[in-house]
C-alpha cells in the first residue's frame, strides 16, 4: 500500500508510543514524531487525537525560460560548476527539497555540506545558496534530499510582475505611475549584484528612478519586466504601486484608558513617557492639541528642509486620535493615549502624492527608533490584492531585527462587492469580496489594522449609506444600502479583507474607523474631510477609514507598552508581546457583516476581532488576571534553537471566566512562514486538547503552518491547571535566535511556570 509521511504532535509519552507505534522510518523529537504510514491505517493515527500534518508532494518546478544578462559576472554566479536546465544560468542560489520539518541532524548535514539555508518556500522547499557548486551531487544524494536544483524568481512569486485590481471607487484613485511607462522595484539577490544587475537594466533601455541596497525602481516596458525576473542576478521584480493615505466615540468604543488604584498614586494609563511616530501627510504642529508634546520631526519629501505643515489634513487628524489631548475642546475630542510624545515624519511631497516614502523602508522606521519611537504608526499603504510585497518583506526585516519596535499599518479602503479582477469570486454576489488587503499591510510582524463601524449616527457620514458614497464600489448588495455609521457589531464596508495570497489571516483586528473626530490641520481644505464637528471652531472634523482605525490600536499600543513598563515592570516590552496582548484581548463582532462565511475567530474579516481594553489589560477591579512570557532580550532562556523543541507553562484557572492564551513570534522576512511555531493546549484532565488558530477558515487537522499569531479560546474553562505547550514544529533558521510571547488571560490562580 502507498505510504505518506506525516507528523504528528504529541503532549506525553504514552502518546508518543502510540504514534510512533503506527509510522515506519521513525524520526522524533521533543514535541512530534515524523515518518510513514500506510494509507489505510490513517484513520487510526487521526483516532488519537492528535495534530497530525500530511507532507505534500511538492508539484514539478516551472519551465525553464530564457536566461537575460548575457555574459555580465554576478556576485552569485559560479565561476565553474554543474550546468542547470537548459536556457539556465549556472547559480549558487538553489531550490532544496526535503521530507519534512528541518530536523537537527538535517541543520547539520547541510551545514557540513555548506548549504546556507536563505529563505524558506512552499512544500517543504528552500532556497539555498551553495558554498561550492561542485558538491551539489553530494547534497543530492544525503537521504532526506528530496530534490536541488536552479531557483527562479516565479518560484516565489509566479504570475505576470503587473498586479490585477479592481476598478477604484471614490476613496482611492491614484495613477499607476507619472510616467508614460510602469515603474517596477527589482530585488537583487545580494548587494554585490546590485551594479551589474542596474547596468544591464540601462542597456535594455530602463531608466533607473532610485537605488538602494539591494533594490532598484526603474521605469520601463511590461516585456523588460518580465526578461528581468530572469537574470541570474535577480531576486524578484514587481510593480510598484504608489501608496495613498488609506475622537471621543472611538476612545469610548474600545474602552477608554484603564485605571490602577492599586498603584501609588492611582495610575491612569494615558501614554507618559512613550514616543509614538506618525509617518504621514505632516502635523499641524499649531493645533493645541500637540502643545509641547512633539518629541521632534523630519520631512522626508518635500524640497523644503524640515516643512512637516500638514496641507493635506490627514496626518494631522491621525495624529489627533492616537495621542491628542483635547486641549482645544476641553478634553471632549482627546486622542487614545494623549500624554504621550508624537515624532512626526512627512512623507507628504510637493504634488500631495506620499513621494518622501523612502525606496527601503528601513531608512524610515530606523530614524524613528534612533528618536526612541517604540509604536510607529502608517495609515497608508498600496493596491496589491493581498500580495506580499518588498515593503511587506522590509517591514518584517525590521521588526525581525529591532523587536521591540511594534509597527501599525492600516489594512487598506480597498473592500468591495464588485467582482475581482479575475472573475474568481470568493463571496456571494452582492458581499464584500475577499483578497483586498493593501501593502505592507501584508506583512507577518507589523499589527494590520482593519475597520469597523463608529456608534455614531449623526455628523459625518453617519446617515449616509454606501452606496450612496461610494457608488463605484457598493452598486449592488445588502451593504450598499446601510449607513455608514451606527452599527457598531459590523464593519466598515470598505475596509480590507484578507487573507493574505498565502492564506494568512490579516487584517490581525479591527478598530473603529467611520466618522472619527479628530484634530483637523487649520491650513486643509474642508473637502479634504467627512464634515466638520459642530461647536469646535473647526479645530476637528471628521473623517473615516482605515487610516482613521489604525491610530486607535497604535494609541492602544501605547497605553500596553505603559502597563507593561509601569504596572508590571517589564522594562523593554517586545512587538511581540504588544500584539499578542491586543490581540487576546479583542471583542469578537456579531454583525452579519463581520462574521460573514466564518463565525468564529479568527476570519478573513476582522480578523481576531475588535481592540477592547477591559479585556485587554486587567485594571485588578475583577477576576481577570494577565500572565506573560516574553523573554526576547536573554539570550540564556526561552529561545528556540532548533526544530522539535519545545517549551512548557502550566498555569491554574478557577471556573466561570473565559480563559484566553495568545501566542505571537517575530518571523524571519519572506513570504510564507520561515519558522513554524505552534501553540498547544490542554485542559487539566487532558481529556481536551486545543492547538492555536483551530477555529481558523482554514484549519486543518494538524497546528497552524501559515500564522504567527495563534490563540485558544476556552469559554466555560473547567478548574484546574492547564498545560501550555510551545513549540518549534519547524525551525530552519535557528540562527535568528527565535523567540516568542505568550499572553494568558483570565481567573488565574498561579503565574506561568515552567514545567
Amino acid at each position: 500500500m502507498a505510504g505518506r509521511r506525516v507528523v504528528v504532535h504529541f503532549l506525553s509519552e504514552p502518546e508518543r508510543i502510540q504514534a510512533a507505534s503506527l509510522l515506519s522510518d521513525v524520526d522524533a523529537t521533543e514535541s512530534f514524531v515524523v515518518g510513514t504510514i500506510e494509507e489505510a491505517r490513517l484513520p487510526d493515527l487521526e483516532g488519537l487525537g492528535l495534530p497530525v500534518r500530511e507532507i505534500e508532494e511538492a508539484p514539478p518546478p516551472p519551465a525553464p525560460r530564457a536566461v537575460a544578462g548575457g555574459g555580465i559576472e554576478l556576485a552569485t554566479a559560479f565561476a565553474a560548476g554543474p550546468a542547470g536546465p537548459a536556457g539556465w544560468a549556472p547559480s549558487a542560489v538553489q531550490v532544496l527539497g526535503v521530507a519534512g520539518p528541518v530536523l537537527p541532524a538535517w541543520q547539520r548535514e547541510l551545514e557540513a555540506a555548506g548549504v546556507d539555508l536563505l529563505e524558506r518556500l512552499p512544500h517543504d522547499r528552500y532556497k539555498v545558496r551553495l558554498a561550492d557548486g561542485s558538491r551539489a551531487d553530494a547534497v543530492r544524494s544525503l537521504p532526506f534530499v528530496r530534490e536541488l536544483r536552479p531557483y527562479h524568481p516565479s518560484e516565489a512569486r509566479p504570475g505576470p510582475v503587473r498586479i490585477a485590481r479592481a476598478a477604484p471607487g471614490a476613496v482611492e484613485l491614484a495613477a499607476l505611475a507619472p510616467a508614460e511607462r510602469p515603474a517596477f522595484d527589482v530585488r537583487v539577490l545580494s548587494p554585490a549584484d546590485r551594479e551589474a544587475v542596474q547596468t544591464w537594466l540601462v542597456q535594455e533601455g530602463a531608466e533607473v528612478l532610485a537605488a538602494g541596497d539591494i533594490r532598484l525602481r526603474i521605469a520601463a516596458t511590461e516585456d523588460v519586466a518580465e526578461r528581468a525576473r530572469d537574470h541570474p542576478g535577480v531576486d524578484q521584480v514587481e510593480e510598484h504601486v504608489p501608496a495613498e493615505t488609506y475622537n471621543d466615540r472611538a476612545r469610548a468604543l474600545v474602552g477608554g484608558r484603564p485605571t490602577f488604584a492599586s498603584e501609588s498614586p492611582p495610575l491612569v494609563l494615558e501614554g507618559e513617557g512613550e514616543i509614538v511616530a506618525v509617518a504621514d501627510t505632516g502635523v499641524d504642529d499649531g493645533h493645541e492639541d500637540f502643545a509641547g508634546r512633539i518629541h521632534g520631526r523630519e520631512a522626508l519629501g518635500r524640497p523644503g528642509p524640515g516643512d512637516t505643515s500638514d496641507p493635506d489634513g490627514h496626518g494631522t487628524h491621525v495624529a489627533g486620535t492616537l495621542l491628542g489631548s483635547g486641549a482645544a475642546s476641553n478634553g471632549a475630542y482627546r486622542g487614545v493615549a494623549p500624554r504621550a510624545r508624537l515624532y512626526v515624519q512627512s512623507l507628504l511631497d510637493a504634488g500631495g502624492r506620499l513621494g518622501g516614502i523612502p525606496l527601503e523602508l528601513k531608512r524610515l522606521f530606523a530614524t524613528a527608533y534612533e528618536q526612541g519611537a517604540r509604536v510607529h504608526n502608517d495609515s497608508w499603504g498600496a493596491d496589491v490584492r493581498a500580495r506580499y510585497t518588498f515593503n511587506s518583506r522590509e517591514v518584517d526585516e525590521f521588526v525581525n531585527e529591532k523587536r521591540d519596535m511594534a509597527i501599525v499599518f492600516a489594512a487598506g479602503n480597498h473592500g468591495t462587492t464588485v467582482d475581482p479582477p479575475d472573475a474568481d469570486r470568493h463571496t456571494p454576489q452582492g458581499s464584500i469580496e475577499w483578497l483586498s488587503l493593501g501593502a505592507p499591510g501584508t506583512s507577518k510582524n507589523a499589527i494590520v489594522v482593519g475597520a469597523s463601524r463608529s456608534d455614531r449616527t449623526e455628523g459625518g457620514y453617519a446617515q449616509r449609506t454606501y452606496g450612496t458614497v461610494w457608488s463605484l464600489k457598493f452598486p449592488d448588495g445588502a451593504v450598499a444600502g446601510e449607513r455608514v455609521s451606527g452599527a457598531p457589531e459590523s464593519l466598515a464596508g470598505f475596509s480590507s479583507r484578507g487573507p493574505c495570497e498565502d492564506r494568512r489571516i490579516k487584517p490581525d483586528l479591527v478598530a473603529p474607523g467611520t466618522d472619527i473626530a479628530s484634530c483637523k490641520s487649520s491650513t486643509a481644505p474642508l473637502w479634504k474631510y467627512w464634515g466638520i464637528v459642530p461647536g469646535t471652531a473647526e479645530r476637528y472634523a471628521y473623517m473615516g477609514g482605515t487610516s482613521m482605525a489604525a491610530p486607535v490600536v497604535a494609541g492602544c499600543a501605547t497605553l500596553v507598552r505603559e502597563y507593561y513598563r509601569k504596572v508590571r515592570r517589564h522594562a523593554a516590552p517586545s512587538a511581540s508581546l504588544i500584539k499578542a496582548t491586543l490581540v487576546n484581548g479583542t471583542r469578537w463582532l456579531g454583525g452579519e457583516d463581520a462574521i460573514a462565511d466564518h463565525g468564529r475567530p479568527p476570519n478573513v474579516h476582522q480578523g481576531f476581532g475588535c481592540v477592547h481594553l477591559p479585556t485587554t489589560i486587567p485594571d485588578g477591579t475583577g477576576p481577570l488576571r494577565l500572565e506573560f512570557v516574553d523573554a526576547w532580550q536573554d539570550p540564556g532562556a526561552l529561545l528556540f534553537r532548533s526544530t522539535g523543541q519545545k517549551y512548557r507553562f502550566q498555569v491554574t484557572a478557577a471556573a466561570g471566566t473565559e480563559l484566553r492564551v495568545c501566542m505571537a513570534y517575530t518571523d524571519p522576512p519572506a513570504s510564507g512562514l520561515q519558522n513554524d511555531l505552534n501553540l498547544i493546549v490542554r485542559s487539566p484532565s487532558g481529556a481536551r486538547k486545543w492547538w492555536g488558530n483551530e477555529g481558523s477558515p482554514f484549519a486543518l487537522k494538524h497546528t497552524d503552518t501559515t500564522n504567527n499569531v495563534e490563540i485558544v479560546r476556552i469559554a466555560a474553562p473547567e478548574a484546574g491547571a492547564y498545560t501550555v505547550d510551545v513549540i518549534a514544529s519547524n525551525l530552519p533558521f535557528p540562527k535568528t535566535n527565535q523567540s516568542f510571547a505568550l499572553v494568558v488571560t483570565g481567573a488565574l490562580g498561579s503565574g506561568l511556570v515552567r514545567s
